[in-house]
């Protein structure tokens, strides 16, 4: 997966692109650390820390898939929170699928509102961008939870980004200049254009889907 974190980001950096994100968790955890990035790069782990609250707010559950969990990076990264490991693959299944009320999804999320009583946790952590597709059933079925969306966090990463970009762009912009474009990889069940115009106020020229061809080696 390092690999293929690689490539995507050369794929990007020859099409021109202002910043990209890492929007999966697990691969966010296996990405190659460095300060040379081809692009300015956002990953969900350090979306992760811009969500997160002060140290003495609380134990905080770590949702998110068996890979992240087992990857032990997002707590090393911020050791100073007092963190409960929770892998949800089953709930994560239906997430991927858009599956927000049937009865297993309500089974599963009583489940785990049960889990996250008996640990003590007072906040949950959304290690997986999947999670957004079911989040309006995850907060009516955890009440008593605060759950920290790390894609509130890309945004910001994002938008701290493009604005200089945008700022120095508008003095020079003309009718024929293109505006924000967005690409994303593969089909969602989330529309995306649409949940950021509506979440966070950001507007697109142009959006499209596009294809990298990974490579094994």
């Amino acid at each position: 997966m390092a690999r293929y974190v690689r490539q995507a980001e050369r794929f990007f950096a020859d099409r021109g692109v202002d910043a990209w994100v890492i929007a999966c968790n697990t691969a966010s955890v296996v990405a190659p650390a460095t300060d040379e990035r081809l692009v300015p790069c956002v990953d969900m782990v350090e979306a992760v820390g811009r969500v997160l609250p002060p140290p003495t707010a609380g134990r905080v559950a770590l949702l998110g898939t068996l890979g992240t969990i087992v990857s032990g990076v997002i707590p090393r990264a911020y050791p100073d929170h007092d963190w409960v490991p929770m892998p949800t693959e089953a709930l994560l299944r239906h997430a991927e699928e858009g599956d927000a009320r049937s009865p297993a999804v309500a089974d599963l999320l009583r489940q785990l509102r049960d889990e996250l009583g008996q640990s003590g946790a007072t906040h949950a952590v959304l290690a997986c961008t999947d999670y957004t597709c079911i989040l309006p059933a995850m907060i009516d079925a955890l009440p008593g939870i605060a759950l920290l969306d790390p894609l509130d966090g890309a945004v910001q990463a994002v938008c701290d980004i493009v604005r200089p970009t945008t700022t120095d762009a508008m003095t020079t912009a003309t009718p024929q200049s293109r505006g924000h474009e967005l690409a994303v990889t593969g089909h969602h069940p989330v529309d995306i254009p649409a949940l950021a115009r509506e979440t966070y106020g950001l507007e697109f020229t142009t959006t499209a889907t596009i294809n990298i061809d990974l490579t094994e080696s």
